[in-house]
């Protein structure tokens, strides 16, 4: 049994020898294996060199040590002198753990200190961090935020009405683009109303004309601008032109209207953009107007519709010299715009075409009353020669068909008297069936069938009326309606609804006969306009302008299969307050 235990007790003498070995020689090279420490490193330890120093020390003391220890075993492995080697240790032993401490407090201090670094690199990072989020902060208060508010007090100032303003750019980023589209949309919106309260200052043709001449090019890329006004031939007429914001000297020139692109845009009432006005000019021989813009060296143009009162009236034309001038932001911008040219120019022409109908008017009501005198002295010379007993039969004729005449221009008179004065209306709240009633016993509706809705009319709302005049309107419209019918078996309807639109009461005259064409349908409210040979043309005319006298329309709508029907629209009366 002894011997077992003094194998046994070498055998660990040995192991913890060899363990002992691989321990400080890790220490004193550096390199510490997984079979060492018993598990995988995720990176090698690097010791200062005061460890290693103490490291190398303890290597060497520790071999000497162990030479000392291996020669007191001897070297019978089966009988070792164990009690030699155990006296060796005993006696040697404190130099060897001198050297260990040395070593274990080296690594301490080691460790303290590289704790104590990485305390103080946290530290310096935390610090690091702090002043680069503060100079982040800063850079993002001058660069973003200091801009952005100074872009939204811009947005404050323009929310306002304020488009003089504008933002300084001193950079080219996304704000700086930013800041430079607010720029362009304030100059834009300060150029736009510039342009719109000029526009509503503009009392003739030439002054809207100059206005877009002027103004305009601060929004649009053009150089010339002009106005085409439809007569009453149907052809458009060049009025007045501007080109580089001064009046061009042309002569006035008429155009065809049929088969061009003028009638089109008229047609359809949107702008019409001509890329290449060489090109297009070539494509069709009765493109005149823009054969007239290539002449005159301009490569590109944009045709607008203009509307006076409740038609289409002409064409305002902006172009260019220039090929390529008109981006899609150009035309956009045009097109957004059209309606306010369309109204503007609809305004002048309304106000130019009442100065002109007042000044005709003032002129026809004076020669009116001029020529009834006369006609008065005539009519009774006629009478006086119609007497006669011993007037031949033949001078009998021509004096009845003088007296006729006579009786015709009295009447032409008549009429033109009430469409040139100012018109006066006594409104007072009617029903349109009361009014039909009052109507039944005129000689127009007892000798004639004219069948009127009875179950429709009552039902109507009152509507706010001068009594006489709507009367007027009602005999003109059914005359007229009694004479287009003629043996027509479908004769003559009214009727009458309500509502449509909201707010409006409508009465509706149908009749057969001969259908109107296009041309009579665009002209049949044209003063004199009458395709009737004892006509004054004024019939219709009168009838529209009382209508709208009264806030409502009249329109006139014609096929072979529905035959002619006029619509007169008037708005309701407003109900009493309480």
């Amino acid at each position: 049994t002894y011997y077992r235990d003094l194998r046994l007790y070498y055998q660990d003498l040995l192991a913890s020898r060899q363990r002992l070995d691989r321990i400080i020689g890790a220490f004193a090279t550096g390199r510490f294996d997984q079979e060492l420490n018993g598990q995988a490193m995720q990176a090698e330890p690097r010791l200062d060199k005061a460890t290693r120093l103490a490291a190398a020390q303890l290597q060497e003391n520790w071999k000497a040590f162990n030479r000392t220890l291996q020669a007191k075993l001897g070297e019978d492995t089966e009988e070792p002198r164990l009690e030699w080697a155990a006296e060796w240790v005993l006696e040697h032993n404190r130099q060897l753990e001198k050297a260990t401490t040395h070593l274990l407090h080296t690594l301490e201090r080691g460790v303290d200190e590289r704790t104590q670094g990485a305390h103080l690199f946290g530290r310096l990072a935390l610090v690091v961090s702090l002043v680069a989020a503060a100079l982040i902060l800063a850079w993002f208060f001058v660069r973003v935020l200091h801009p952005l508010e100074a872009a939204a007090k811009g947005f404050d100032r323009a929310a306002t009405g304020d488009f003089s303003s504008l933002i300084t750019v001193s950079r080219q980023d996304e704000i700086g683009r930013m800041i430079h589209a607010f720029n362009q949309l304030s100059a834009r919106l300060e150029a736009l109303l510039a342009l719109i309260t000029r526009l509503q200052e503009t009392r003739t043709l030439d002054e809207t004309l100059e206005t877009l001449a002027n103004t305009l090019p601060g929004l649009v890329p053009l150089d010339w601008v002009g106005i085409l006004m439809q007569g009453p031939d149907g052809r458009v007429r060049l009025e007045q032109a501007f080109a580089d914001g001064r009046p061009e000297a042309i002569a006035q020139q008429a155009f065809d209207l049929d088969g061009t692109l003028l009638q089109e845009c008229l047609r359809t009432n949107t702008p019409l953009h001509i890329a290449d006005v060489r090109e297009t000019s070539s494509l069709d021989n009765r493109y005149k107007f823009l054969a007239f813009l290539q002449a005159h060296g301009r490569q590109e143009a944009v045709f607008m519709p203009v509307s006076g009162n409740d038609s289409i009236t002409g064409v305002v034309v902006f172009a260019s010299r220039h090929p390529n001038t008109y981006r899609p932001q150009h035309l956009e911008l045009l097109y957004n715009l059209s309606h306010l040219f369309s109204v503007s120019f609809g305004r002048t022409v309304t106000l130019v075409e009442s100065a002109r109908l007042a000044t005709i008017g003032q002129f026809a009501s004076g020669i009116v009353h001029e020529i009834r005198t006369p006609l008065a002295t005539i009519n009774l010379a006629l009478e006086h020669f119609l007497g006669l007993r011993d007037l031949t039969d033949s001078g009998r004729r021509r004096a009845e068909l003088a007296s006729r005449e006579v009786g015709r221009l009295s009447r032409l008179l008549d009429d033109i008297l009430l469409y040139a004065k100012p018109m006066q209306l006594n409104l007072e709240q009617y029903t349109l069936f009361g009014l039909f009633s009052e109507l039944q016993d005129t000689p127009l509706l007892e000798h004639t069938p004219v069948q009127i809705a009875q179950d429709e009319l009552p039902k109507l709302p009152p509507v706010q009326i001068d009594r006489d005049r709507i009367k007027q309107v009602m005999l003109n419209l059914l005359g007229t309606a009694v004479d287009a019918n003629q043996d027509d078996p479908r004769g003559v309807h009214v009727n009458g609804y309500s509502g449509e639109p909201e707010g409006t009461v409508t009465l509706e005259i149908l009749n057969g006969g001969e259908p109107l064409g296009h041309e009579q349908l665009e002209r049949v409210f044209e003063p004199f306009y009458t395709s009737k040979n004892s006509g004054t043309g004024l019939g219709l005319p009168i009838v529209k302008r009382i209508v709208r006298a009264h806030g409502g329309k009249v329109s006139i709508t014609s096929s072979p299969e529905d035959g002619t029907r006029v619509r007169v629209l008037l708005p309701i009366a407003a109900a009493p307050p309480g």
